[in-house]
């Protein structure tokens, strides 16, 4: 059934020439409730679907009409027809409507680049937070006695836990990779000591599984230090981070972002009022090191 048929992501694999993307089965669960949501406003004179097999071309170019009606980017329109050609082959069905129709174009959402005072503040904010080694928080006082004064609190200054400075550390240090490598996040967590040669870098990149070399800079080796005798070639450089990334990626990336907001640069940006879609967009994140990178 049409309704149910989401029940199967992450209990079967389909048995397609082209992999489910993204980030897991939760995402393209997601995007299969896209086609659920415009399947459960049917508003045409013709019968309404119940079976998989019953889904035919017309259907799926009103829903894609539908999405390009709604705001939807060209990207996530394009991501959901393949969802739903997934989907399709998980139930069986003969053939895949989804396939014969026209891509959408797709036009991301540029990220600005950030100004070199903008990019130094932020490298400074990285390192502040690796030297801390207390942090203050504030305790509330007593009640006072008269109801209509306010409650006032006290600062103090408390240790930082160690696990926590040296995370704050590696912060540091990915922020650094990231710029003079222009890595992505996930493989500047995951950049081993075996991945440096003399003066270059050399890494398989996570995302589409070939080799670059990018030059080794003396600042980033002056970040990094030399490989300590014990460590092999197989060491993460970040262990920390490394183990953080392998079961929460996105956790990662936000615990980085936050550091923009310390630093006073504003992430988020509105959108007219008038458009439709997402209401706020991310301008600045984890990929402005990219943008920025000098590698």
């Amino acid at each position: 059934y049409i309704q149910t048929s989401a029940r199967q992501f992450g209990t079967k694999r389909p048995k397609v020439s082209r992999p489910l993307e993204g980030i897991g089965p939760k995402t393209k669960k997601a995007e299969w409730g896209c086609f659920l949501k415009w399947f459960a406003g049917w508003k045409s004179s013709t019968a309404k679907p119940v079976y998989m097999n019953e889904i035919t071309s017309v259907h799926a170019r009103k829903f894609s009409a539908w999405m390009i009606q709604q705001g939807y980017s060209g990207i996530y329109h394009n991501k959901v027809l393949r969802t739903c050609g997934v989907m399709m082959s998980l139930a069986s069905a003969s053939g895949d409507p989804f396939d014969t129709l026209p891509k959408a174009e797709e036009n991301p959402q540029g990220r600005n680049e950030m100004t070199i005072e903008q990019m130094n503040t932020l490298l400074d904010t990285f390192k502040q937070r690796a030297d801390q080694t207390t942090r203050e928080i504030q305790i509330p006082n007593r009640m006072p006695k008269n109801s209509k004064q306010k409650r006032t609190y006290r600062t103090l200054a408390v240790p930082i836990m160690k696990a926590e400075r040296e995370l704050r550390i590696e912060d540091w240090k990915c922020a650094n990779i990231m710029l003079w490598t222009m890595l992505r996040v996930g493989d500047a967590c995951t950049l081993r000591w075996g991945d440096l040669h003399g003066t270059e870098v050399h890494r398989v990149i996570n995302k589409t599984g070939r080799m670059v070399t990018y030059g080794l800079a003396d600042q980033l080796r002056e970040v990094l230090g030399y490989r300590p005798s014990e460590k092999k070639d197989t060491d993460f450089i970040l262990p920390r981070l490394a183990e953080m990334y392998k079961h929460d990626g996105a956790g990662v990336s936000n615990r980085l972002n936050k550091v923009f907001s310390t630093a006073g640069i504003e992430r988020l940006e509105d959108r007219s009022p008038k458009a439709r879609g997402r209401k706020r967009i991310s301008r600045f994140g984890c990929h402005a090191f990219r943008v920025f990178g000098v590698g």
